[in-house]
């Protein structure tokens, strides 16, 4: 696990316990930081409530443990902004855990001695203090503090020398450059992917039936792209239910990119995640959820599975389907 992430505007780190905020520490108590570690630490995944308390209290016999984690959570919440109701990042599975469900990065390690005191907006500001000339030391003597002087004046100029001229050829785009650059770094190749038979969030039979029949139809309309291979439904089913590792699926249905989500009912109304993630840099390319009332089941699984389909489109970069076009296949 990296010691440090980030999510939207904030920064965290995962071994001394701080919180920024666009470079201001946020003051948290331990027991909420040790709940968005966990959180953080599986991003996209449910954190049971009892796994919690594992972590919190340990072997404690602790008589009031639910109003105390709902305290803990809540103060999290209200340090990140965050809603119960309409989550940004936790998301609540009523009596089960939570999960968070906003992309999350790892922050680059940079040596201690080039490091800011404190947060920085720009993440990718490094020091460029190993490229200019030390101090002078005066035991060195005029001469070792003249050479030492120029030897650094050259580096630091032909340094500069080639950032300009990287700066020119993604100006002028020259041999595409600038498009192939940026088309790399917010497009990942992704060839085949698998959508994991969504998760039922009640004992409830029909609400069982309802997510196999979502997955279903994510798998239908996200193969109309005609861009990707989809894993067939009788090859994912067999995953239905059970909860392993992203990287032993991925590698058992031979997926470059692996989709998971679940279904949560109340009364008339529906709540359907999903969170995709590629699977060879482990990182969250996709996580959107979606509440709707169930009035028509089947016209709310369609227009949820468009939603997610067209996003998965942008994000990929993939060109609109061709009319009749489908590709399923089996690992």
């Amino acid at each position: 696990m990296p010691g440090a992430v980030r999510f939207d505007c904030f920064e965290v780190d995962l071994n001394s316990g701080q919180l920024c905020k666009r470079g201001m520490k946020l003051k948290l108590r331990e027991q909420s930081f040790q709940v968005l570690a966990s959180l953080l630490e599986r991003p996209g995944r449910v954190v049971t409530r009892e796994e919690l308390r594992q972590r919190l209290w340990r072997d404690q016999v602790f008589v009031d443990f639910d109003n105390n984690l709902n305290t803990l959570v809540a103060r999290l919440r209200k340090t990140l902004g965050d809603s119960s109701e309409h989550p940004r990042f936790i998301e609540t599975l009523p009596k089960h855990g939570y999960r968070f469900i906003a992309p999350v990065e790892t922050v680059p390690t940079i040596p201690a001695t080039e490091r800011q005191p404190s947060c920085s907006r720009d993440h990718t500001a490094y020091s460029l203090s190993g490229l200019l000339p030390q101090a002078q030391n005066p035991a060195q003597g005029p001469m070792a503090a003249a050479a030492t002087h120029h030897w650094g004046r050259h580096v630091l100029v032909a340094t500069l020398g080639i950032v300009a001229t990287i700066g020119l050829l993604l100006s002028f785009n020259v041999g595409s450059w600038r498009s192939h650059l940026a088309g790399q770094a917010s497009r990942p190749r992704i060839q085949t992917l698998a959508v994991l038979p969504f998760d039922s969030l009640s004992a409830d039979p029909g609400q069982a039936y309802f997510a196999e029949s979502m997955t279903e139809v994510l798998i239908t309309e996200i193969g109309e792209l005609g861009s990707l291979r989809m894993i067939s439904r009788s090859s994912v089913m067999q995953y239905n239910g059970k909860h392993r590792p992203l990287g032993e699926v991925a590698r058992q249905l031979h997926a470059d990119a692996v989709m998971e989500g679940s279904i949560a009912r109340s009364g008339d109304e529906v709540r359907i995640t999903a969170i995709l993630f590629e699977v060879s840099t482990r990182r969250q390319l996709l996580a959107v959820t979606y509440y709707r009332d169930l009035g028509n089941a089947l016209a709310v699984q369609q227009e949820v599975a468009r939603d997610i389909t067209e996003r998965i489109r942008a994000k990929l970069g993939l060109p609109r389907p061709a009319p009749g076009r489908r590709l399923l296949d089996s690992p």
